[in-house]
Protein backbone atom coordinates (compact mmCIF):
# COMPACT_ATOMS: atom_id res chain seq x y z
CA UNK A 1 0.00 0.00 0.00
CA UNK A 2 3.23 2.37 -0.24
CA UNK A 3 1.67 3.62 -3.73
CA UNK A 4 -1.26 4.85 -1.59
CA UNK A 5 0.40 6.95 1.09
CA UNK A 6 2.86 8.34 -1.31
CA UNK A 7 0.63 10.87 -3.13
CA UNK A 8 -1.09 11.51 0.01
CA UNK A 9 1.63 12.13 2.32
CA UNK A 10 3.41 14.50 -0.10
CA UNK A 11 0.41 17.03 0.01
CA UNK A 12 1.54 18.23 3.45
CA UNK A 13 5.40 16.98 4.08
CA UNK A 14 8.26 19.08 3.75
CA UNK A 15 11.38 17.45 1.61
CA UNK A 16 13.12 18.05 4.40
CA UNK A 17 11.85 16.43 6.92
CA UNK A 18 11.30 12.44 5.02
CA UNK A 19 13.46 9.69 4.84
CA UNK A 20 12.70 6.02 3.91
CA UNK A 21 13.71 2.79 5.23
CA UNK A 22 12.86 -0.07 3.66
CA UNK A 23 13.64 -3.95 5.45
CA UNK A 24 13.01 -5.68 2.19
CA UNK A 25 15.62 -8.24 1.49
CA UNK A 26 14.61 -7.41 -1.99
CA UNK A 27 15.29 -4.75 -4.92
CA UNK A 28 13.07 -2.01 -3.77
CA UNK A 29 12.33 -1.50 -7.70
CA UNK A 30 11.07 -5.11 -8.19
CA UNK A 31 8.95 -5.27 -5.11
CA UNK A 32 7.85 -1.71 -4.03
CA UNK A 33 7.60 0.44 -7.70
CA UNK A 34 6.43 3.27 -6.00
CA UNK A 35 9.17 3.46 -3.47
CA UNK A 36 11.77 5.15 -6.23
CA UNK A 37 9.49 8.30 -5.49
CA UNK A 38 10.34 8.29 -2.17
CA UNK A 39 14.50 8.15 -3.03
CA UNK A 40 13.65 11.24 -4.94
CA UNK A 41 12.78 13.98 -3.06
CA UNK A 42 13.00 16.53 -5.63
CA UNK A 43 9.35 14.87 -6.70
CA UNK A 44 7.81 15.39 -2.72
CA UNK A 45 5.74 18.93 -2.48
CA UNK A 46 6.37 20.78 0.56
CA UNK A 47 3.36 22.22 2.07
CA UNK A 48 3.56 22.52 5.56
CA UNK A 49 6.20 24.07 7.31
CA UNK A 50 4.96 23.09 10.78
CA UNK A 51 7.06 20.01 11.28
CA UNK A 52 9.76 20.13 13.44
CA UNK A 53 11.27 16.93 13.53
CA UNK A 54 14.22 15.55 11.32
CA UNK A 55 13.62 12.42 10.19
CA UNK A 56 10.35 10.33 9.31
CA UNK A 57 10.41 7.25 8.19
CA UNK A 58 8.45 4.90 6.66
CA UNK A 59 8.89 1.29 8.08
CA UNK A 60 7.94 -1.71 5.30
CA UNK A 61 7.94 -4.74 7.55
CA UNK A 62 8.48 -7.48 4.88
CA UNK A 63 11.14 -9.41 7.00
CA UNK A 64 11.22 -10.50 10.00
CA UNK A 65 14.13 -8.14 11.36
CA UNK A 66 13.29 -5.26 13.61
CA UNK A 67 13.98 -1.83 13.22
CA UNK A 68 14.29 -0.94 17.15
CA UNK A 69 18.37 0.67 15.77
CA UNK A 70 16.04 3.61 13.55
CA UNK A 71 14.27 4.42 17.27
CA UNK A 72 16.02 7.28 18.36
CA UNK A 73 14.98 10.73 19.55
CA UNK A 74 13.47 13.23 16.75
CA UNK A 75 12.54 10.07 14.24
CA UNK A 76 9.10 9.44 13.63
CA UNK A 77 7.52 6.32 12.09
CA UNK A 78 4.73 5.61 9.89
CA UNK A 79 4.63 1.74 10.15
CA UNK A 80 3.16 -0.22 6.87
CA UNK A 81 0.75 -2.91 8.51
CA UNK A 82 1.70 -5.51 10.12
CA UNK A 83 3.68 -3.89 12.72
CA UNK A 84 5.88 -7.05 12.77
CA UNK A 85 5.76 -10.81 11.16
CA UNK A 86 6.40 -12.60 14.98
CA UNK A 87 5.27 -11.39 18.94
CA UNK A 88 8.82 -11.27 20.26
CA UNK A 89 9.75 -8.87 17.64
CA UNK A 90 6.03 -7.00 17.96
CA UNK A 91 6.94 -6.68 21.73
CA UNK A 92 10.49 -5.36 21.12
CA UNK A 93 9.52 -3.06 19.23
CA UNK A 94 6.31 -1.99 21.40
CA UNK A 95 8.17 -1.43 24.65
CA UNK A 96 10.89 0.40 22.54
CA UNK A 97 8.11 2.56 20.84
CA UNK A 98 6.95 3.58 23.94
CA UNK A 99 10.30 4.23 25.76
CA UNK A 100 11.37 6.34 23.22
CA UNK A 101 8.25 8.66 23.61
CA UNK A 102 7.99 8.77 19.66
CA UNK A 103 5.17 9.05 17.18
CA UNK A 104 4.92 5.58 16.04
CA UNK A 105 1.13 5.19 13.50
CA UNK A 106 0.65 1.73 12.16
CA UNK A 107 -1.16 2.03 8.78
CA UNK A 108 -4.51 0.48 9.92
CA UNK A 109 -6.76 2.34 7.27
CA UNK A 110 -9.60 0.63 7.89
CA UNK A 111 -10.04 2.65 10.75
CA UNK A 112 -11.09 5.80 8.95
CA UNK A 113 -13.23 4.21 5.49
CA UNK A 114 -16.21 5.80 5.48
CA UNK A 115 -18.55 2.53 6.18
CA UNK A 116 -16.23 1.71 9.65
CA UNK A 117 -16.72 5.24 11.11
CA UNK A 118 -20.76 4.43 10.34
CA UNK A 119 -20.53 1.12 12.46
CA UNK A 120 -18.22 2.98 15.26
CA UNK A 121 -20.14 6.04 15.40
CA UNK A 122 -22.81 3.37 16.17
CA UNK A 123 -21.58 1.44 18.69
CA UNK A 124 -20.18 4.48 20.58
CA UNK A 125 -23.41 6.34 21.03
CA UNK A 126 -24.78 3.20 22.16
CA UNK A 127 -27.52 2.62 18.77
CA UNK A 128 -25.80 -0.71 18.18
CA UNK A 129 -24.98 -2.56 21.65
CA UNK A 130 -23.67 -5.92 19.39
CA UNK A 131 -25.00 -8.93 20.45
CA UNK A 132 -23.40 -11.40 17.84
CA UNK A 133 -20.96 -10.82 15.23
CA UNK A 134 -19.79 -12.66 11.80
CA UNK A 135 -16.76 -10.99 9.74
CA UNK A 136 -15.66 -12.33 6.69
CA UNK A 137 -12.57 -11.14 4.70
CA UNK A 138 -11.34 -13.52 1.71
CA UNK A 139 -8.31 -12.73 -0.41
CA UNK A 140 -8.72 -13.70 -4.52
CA UNK A 141 -5.47 -15.70 -4.62
CA UNK A 142 -1.83 -15.99 -3.51
CA UNK A 143 -0.06 -15.52 -6.99
CA UNK A 144 -0.17 -11.56 -7.26
CA UNK A 145 2.97 -10.64 -5.88
CA UNK A 146 4.74 -13.95 -6.82
CA UNK A 147 6.17 -13.91 -3.44
CA UNK A 148 2.37 -13.57 -1.44
CA UNK A 149 2.65 -17.07 -0.84
CA UNK A 150 5.75 -17.32 0.93
CA UNK A 151 5.45 -17.27 4.95
CA UNK A 152 8.94 -17.19 5.71
CA UNK A 153 8.36 -13.76 4.20
CA UNK A 154 5.02 -12.91 4.96
CA UNK A 155 4.61 -14.06 8.16
CA UNK A 156 1.89 -16.68 7.11
CA UNK A 157 -1.34 -15.63 5.21
CA UNK A 158 -3.23 -13.89 7.93
CA UNK A 159 -0.41 -11.36 7.82
CA UNK A 160 -1.98 -10.57 4.65
CA UNK A 161 -5.59 -9.42 3.89
CA UNK A 162 -6.86 -10.13 6.79
CA UNK A 163 -4.91 -8.83 9.05
CA UNK A 164 -7.63 -5.97 8.54
CA UNK A 165 -10.52 -7.77 10.43
CA UNK A 166 -8.46 -8.20 13.71
CA UNK A 167 -7.25 -4.71 13.74
CA UNK A 168 -11.12 -3.92 13.47
CA UNK A 169 -12.20 -6.98 15.75
CA UNK A 170 -10.62 -4.97 18.33
CA UNK A 171 -11.28 -1.50 17.46
CA UNK A 172 -14.94 -2.32 16.98
CA UNK A 173 -15.76 -4.64 20.13
CA UNK A 174 -12.55 -4.42 22.63
CA UNK A 175 -10.24 -6.68 24.25
CA UNK A 176 -10.62 -10.33 23.03
CA UNK A 177 -10.12 -12.80 25.73
CA UNK A 178 -9.61 -16.36 24.09
CA UNK A 179 -9.70 -17.40 20.20
CA UNK A 180 -9.97 -21.06 18.69
CA UNK A 181 -9.41 -21.73 15.23
CA UNK A 182 -9.76 -24.79 12.91
CA UNK A 183 -7.35 -24.20 9.59
CA UNK A 184 -5.93 -25.90 6.41
CA UNK A 185 -3.59 -25.70 3.83
CA UNK A 186 -4.63 -25.62 0.37
CA UNK A 187 -1.56 -24.79 -1.41
CA UNK A 188 1.78 -24.54 -0.75
CA UNK A 189 1.35 -26.52 2.48
CA UNK A 190 0.71 -22.95 4.30
CA UNK A 191 -2.71 -22.85 6.01
CA UNK A 192 -4.84 -20.46 3.73
CA UNK A 193 -8.70 -21.39 4.98
CA UNK A 194 -9.50 -20.23 8.37
CA UNK A 195 -12.52 -20.63 10.29
CA UNK A 196 -12.21 -18.50 13.37
CA UNK A 197 -14.14 -18.23 16.83
CA UNK A 198 -13.82 -15.03 18.92
CA UNK A 199 -14.28 -14.40 22.50
CA UNK A 200 -14.61 -11.02 23.98
CA UNK A 201 -13.88 -9.66 27.47
CA UNK A 202 -17.06 -8.01 27.29
CA UNK A 203 -18.87 -11.98 26.63
CA UNK A 204 -19.52 -10.67 22.72
CA UNK A 205 -18.62 -14.17 20.88
CA UNK A 206 -18.24 -13.25 17.03
CA UNK A 207 -17.02 -15.65 14.18
CA UNK A 208 -14.60 -15.01 11.40
CA UNK A 209 -14.00 -16.66 8.17
CA UNK A 210 -10.87 -16.21 5.87
CA UNK A 211 -9.64 -18.24 2.53
CA UNK A 212 -6.82 -17.24 0.21
CA UNK A 213 -8.15 -18.54 -3.07
CA UNK A 214 -11.69 -16.82 -3.49
CA UNK A 215 -11.36 -15.21 -6.31
CA UNK A 216 -11.92 -11.04 -6.19
CA UNK A 217 -15.63 -12.11 -5.90
CA UNK A 218 -17.74 -8.81 -4.64
CA UNK A 219 -17.91 -8.53 -1.33
CA UNK A 220 -14.88 -10.10 -0.47
CA UNK A 221 -14.71 -8.04 3.06
CA UNK A 222 -17.83 -7.80 4.97
CA UNK A 223 -18.76 -7.85 8.40
CA UNK A 224 -22.33 -8.40 9.79
CA UNK A 225 -23.32 -6.87 13.35
CA UNK A 226 -26.23 -7.67 15.18
CA UNK A 227 -27.93 -6.05 17.93
CA UNK A 228 -31.47 -6.31 19.29
CA UNK A 229 -33.74 -6.51 16.35
CA UNK A 230 -30.63 -4.89 14.48
CA UNK A 231 -28.15 -5.19 11.72
CA UNK A 232 -25.28 -3.48 10.39
CA UNK A 233 -24.06 -5.23 7.32
CA UNK A 234 -20.88 -3.43 5.00
CA UNK A 235 -19.81 -4.56 2.03
CA UNK A 236 -16.43 -3.61 1.12
CA UNK A 237 -15.71 -0.34 1.91
CA UNK A 238 -18.40 0.44 -0.44
CA UNK A 239 -21.40 0.80 1.70
CA UNK A 240 -23.37 0.27 4.74
CA UNK A 241 -26.75 -1.16 4.99
CA UNK A 242 -28.48 -0.90 8.43
CA UNK A 243 -31.89 -2.18 9.71
CA UNK A 244 -33.07 -0.96 13.03
CA UNK A 245 -36.45 -2.39 14.41
CA UNK A 246 -39.17 -5.26 13.31
CA UNK A 247 -40.80 -2.48 11.27
CA UNK A 248 -38.63 -0.55 9.47
CA UNK A 249 -37.12 0.35 6.15
CA UNK A 250 -33.51 -0.23 5.82
CA UNK A 251 -30.80 2.44 5.43
CA UNK A 252 -27.75 2.15 2.78
CA UNK A 253 -25.21 4.72 3.05
CA UNK A 254 -23.11 4.40 -0.41
CA UNK A 255 -19.89 5.70 -0.99
CA UNK A 256 -18.83 4.23 -4.22
CA UNK A 257 -18.32 7.64 -5.75
CA UNK A 258 -15.98 8.85 -3.06
CA UNK A 259 -12.36 8.33 -4.58
CA UNK A 260 -10.34 4.69 -3.35
CA UNK A 261 -7.90 6.59 -1.07
CA UNK A 262 -11.36 8.60 0.48
CA UNK A 263 -13.44 5.12 0.95
CA UNK A 264 -10.11 3.17 2.44
CA UNK A 265 -9.73 5.55 4.89
CA UNK A 266 -6.17 6.51 3.56
CA UNK A 267 -6.67 10.53 3.51
CA UNK A 268 -7.54 11.00 7.19
CA UNK A 269 -5.38 8.22 8.22
CA UNK A 270 -2.39 10.52 6.89
CA UNK A 271 -4.28 13.64 7.83
CA UNK A 272 -4.14 12.72 11.10
CA UNK A 273 -0.80 11.40 10.95
CA UNK A 274 0.87 14.60 9.51
CA UNK A 275 -1.09 16.50 12.75
CA UNK A 276 0.41 14.64 15.26
CA UNK A 277 3.86 15.26 13.51
CA UNK A 278 2.54 19.15 13.85
CA UNK A 279 1.59 18.31 17.52
CA UNK A 280 -1.83 18.91 16.92
CA UNK A 281 -2.71 15.29 17.92
CA UNK A 282 -1.75 12.24 19.04
CA UNK A 283 -1.31 8.91 16.49
CA UNK A 284 -4.68 7.55 15.95
CA UNK A 285 -3.40 3.64 15.23
CA UNK A 286 -0.33 3.25 18.16
CA UNK A 287 2.21 0.47 18.51
CA UNK A 288 0.28 -0.74 21.41
CA UNK A 289 -2.20 -1.07 18.68
CA UNK A 290 -0.02 -2.97 15.95
CA UNK A 291 1.44 -5.69 19.03
CA UNK A 292 -2.30 -5.88 19.97
CA UNK A 293 -2.75 -7.57 16.44
CA UNK A 294 0.87 -9.39 16.40
CA UNK A 295 -0.32 -10.85 19.15
CA UNK A 296 -4.30 -11.99 18.13
CA UNK A 297 -2.83 -13.58 15.02
CA UNK A 298 -0.40 -15.58 16.84
CA UNK A 299 -3.14 -16.54 18.73
CA UNK A 300 -4.96 -17.79 16.05
CA UNK A 301 -1.70 -19.51 14.68
CA UNK A 302 -1.40 -21.27 17.24
CA UNK A 303 -4.70 -22.55 18.04
CA UNK A 304 -4.81 -23.68 14.72
CA UNK A 305 -1.54 -26.01 15.26
CA UNK A 306 -2.50 -27.35 18.72
CA UNK A 307 -6.19 -27.60 17.76
CA UNK A 308 -7.00 -25.86 21.14
CA UNK A 309 -8.40 -22.88 22.45
CA UNK A 310 -6.09 -20.41 23.11
CA UNK A 311 -6.40 -17.64 25.89
CA UNK A 312 -4.39 -14.46 24.72
CA UNK A 313 -3.52 -13.66 28.39
CA UNK A 314 -1.34 -17.05 28.42
CA UNK A 315 0.30 -16.06 24.68
CA UNK A 316 1.30 -12.46 26.46
CA UNK A 317 3.17 -14.52 29.31
CA UNK A 318 5.08 -16.68 26.74
CA UNK A 319 7.18 -14.09 25.41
Amino acid sequence: MLRAYTPLFSQRMPVSSFRAFLTSNFPVHKRWPAALELRRPERWMSYSRNVTRSTFVLRIPLTKKSPCAFLKPGSTFFCEKPFALNLESATTLRNRAVRSGLVYQVGHNRRFAPVYKILKGAIERNELRPLSVHAKMNRGELVNPPWVWNASLTGGFLYETPVHMFDLMTFFFGQIEWVQVAARAHEHDELDDFSILLSFQSGLQATMKTYAHASWHFPFERFEVYGMHCTYETFEMERVSITNGLETNTTTYDFSLATKHEKWGYVEEDRLFVDALEGKSAAPVTAEDGHNVVELIEACYLSAREGSRVHLDALVRKV
